[in-house]
């Protein structure tokens, strides 16, 4: 806890030093713009020291006197433009003016406004308005509603609640969006609909009855989707079957689509033809035969074409190494030194490996028409491998090597007595020891599968 605190403190120190020295290399530069008489630049830089340092008595002190020779340039820019009738440049150079002071404040500094200059504002303000809001209403009734946004979104920047200007906003921005959706829907692009709808709900409100027609185009829209029990091509696959149809059953229902609903139909459960064939086209065609009402207008039908899973035996290899040991012996002279020796030994290394397969085929058919709508596949594998070793010692003093005879040397005997040989070898003693089974990752498998199924048909529009 010590050791945090007196980090966070250097570090809050190291911060304070760094803005102070932008504080001052700012004000160092003011200070030279504003003994050459350039009051404007040395204002900006007063500002940018302030930025950095609030407490910057010469900055507060700077800013104010060529801050507001600043602001009167802009007051008389202001004026200029009024006198000359230039009503949009008069605006502006008045809120620039406005908008100056408000930064100062913001600072800490205080400039004077002069108010001499306040009602002229407020008439050339109305005027350039008013011509803006003529100008605008005209694109309106000629549909330039590109033109209309422009020339409404510049009269609320200047005046939030000028007349009925943000009405107009409205219908300028969200009347092209709505007939767009009403054309949609005249061309049975019901999905192409509702999201231009939903854009002007989103973000206006109920826009005319922008509410009523997405209702409209999402139930033109949406599809009823039964899933049919997984069809396998032998026993073995029944529980990977169920298996998957629950997770299927889970991801189709948690999937972010607003154009299907998923119906859990009983009748497709209890019909025995269909428990006895392995042919979705089949089952589809007994379905028809037998005039079942079904309550979805589509039916999803998976089949597993390949599942495999297999854990293999845990294998065991003996290897050959030496053990380092330094030995303290005394020599003749009675002088104690250390002396390293190399013992052969042997350790093992265990393997194992797991692996799991699954490749299912989907289709989704109308089963008024019998139309196929969509077909497709997910074909996934993973795998597990554990590779570690164990040793009856202390495998920190373990050296790879081989060697022939256990009591003698022999010229084939050999050392990797090196960085890299020794590291490689000491993370096996490190390494996992826990192997995922086939069967558990055929379990990840027919998740992410079933994730699949779900997107793949959240991306299907059978409008395009």
């Amino acid at each position: 806890m010590k050791r945090n605190t007196l980090i966070i403190i250097s570090l809050l120190t190291i911060s304070l030093l760094a803005t102070s020295c932008t504080s001052k290399k700012h004000l160092k530069t003011a200070l030279r713009f504003d003994e050459a008489g350039m009051y404007e630049e040395a204002a900006n830089h007063y500002m940018r020291s302030l930025s950095s340092n609030r407490n910057n008595i010469d900055a507060v002190q700077g800013l104010k006197r060529t801050g507001q020779m600043v602001l009167n340039d802009k007051y008389s820019d202001f004026s200029t433009f009024y006198r000359s009738n230039q009503t949009r440049e008069a605006v502006y150079s008045y809120l620039e003016a406005e908008g100056y002071r408000t930064r100062a404040a913001a600072l800490g500094v205080s400039l004077r406004a002069d108010n001499r200059f306040h009602p002229q504002y407020i008439e050339v303000r109305d005027k350039y308005l008013y011509e803006l809001y003529r100008s605008g209403v005209i694109a309106i009734e000629r549909e330039s509603f590109l033109t209309a946004d422009q020339i409404f979104s510049e009269i609320l920047s200047i005046e939030a609640n000028y007349k009925d200007a943000r009405e107009y906003l409205l219908i300028a921005r969200y009347e092209p969006v709505y007939r767009d959706g009403l054309t949609f829907i005249e061309n049975s692009h019901f999905r192409k609909a509702y999201y231009a709808f939903d854009i002007i709900l989103r973000e206006a409100g109920n826009y005319k009855d922008a509410l009523t027609l997405r209702t409209k185009a999402q139930s033109a829209a949406m599809m009823t989707v039964s899933l049919m029990p997984v069809f396998v091509s032998n026993s073995s696959q029944r529980s990977a079957a169920n298996n998957l149809y629950s997770n299927a059953v889970s991801e189709i229902n948690r999937m972010n689509s607003p154009f299907y609903k998923l119906i859990n139909d009983p009748l497709l459960n209890s019909i025995p033809q269909i428990q006895a064939i392995n042919d979705p086209m089949a089952a589809i065609l007994i379905i028809r035969g037998l005039g079942l009402n079904l309550k979805a207008d589509n039916i999803l039908m998976a089949k597993i074409i390949r599942h495999t899973e297999t854990t293999g035996a845990l294998r065991k290899t003996d290897k050959k190494g030496y053990v380092k040991q330094v030995v303290e012996t005394t020599t003749e002279t009675g002088r104690k030194e250390s002396v390293t020796r190399y013992s052969k030994v042997t350790y093992a290394e265990y393997t194992r490996e797991s692996i799991a397969e699954i490749r299912i085929e989907f289709t989704l058919v109308n089963i008024h028409s019998g139309e196929i709508l969509m077909t497709d596949y997910v074909a996934l594998d993973d795998r597990d491998r554990i590779h570690y070793a164990d040793f009856n010692g202390n495998y920190r003093d373990l050296i790879p090597g081989d060697w022939k005879y256990t009591n003698r040397e022999d010229d084939s005997d050999v050392m990797y007595n090196n960085t890299r040989a020794i590291s490689e070898l000491q993370k096996l003693f490190n390494a996992p020891k826990e192997l995922r089974t086939g069967i558990s990752l055929m379990d990840n498998l027919l998740n992410i599968t079933a994730q699949e199924m779900a997107i793949r048909l959240a991306r299907f529009n059978p409008e395009e």
